[in-house]
């Protein structure tokens, strides 16, 4: 399987391990009271399924933004039975995220912000 190219990139169904969301902030009200109403859960999990019944469509971004940061996941970790194995914790850590350059970040969110003044 071959990795997805740069840039932002419709992922309709099973965006697992999400390190991140991005909502329109008209929508985060709404998003807010959904949380609220199942009161608990993993975030990925009920994220999916909010989008699923409010039919919004899911984006992914590469390279990716944030780094996986939980010290809980939704994925099974199963102590023992992968004993040579990584845990499902240690597989959320995105390898990728370590690729960038915080030089060239900096640059780029400058360049930005000096464009929107």
């Amino acid at each position: 399987m071959l990795p997805m190219p740069a840039g932002v990139h419709a992922m309709p169904k099973f965006g697992c391990c999400s390190q991140g969301f991005v909502f329109s902030q008209a929508r985060i009200g709404d998003l807010v009271s959904w949380y609220e109403s199942k009161r608990i859960g993993y975030v990925d999990m009920l994220t999916e399924s909010y989008s699923d019944e409010n039919k919004e469509i899911r984006w992914a971004l590469t390279p990716s933004v944030l780094q996986h940061v939980g010290s809980k996941s939704s994925k099974k970790n199963l102590p023992g039975e992968h004993k040579h194995r990584l845990t499902g914790y240690e597989t959320n850590w995105n390898f990728m995220f370590e690729e960038n350059d915080i030089e060239q970040l900096r640059w780029e969110h400058k360049q930005q912000t000096e464009a929107e003044v």
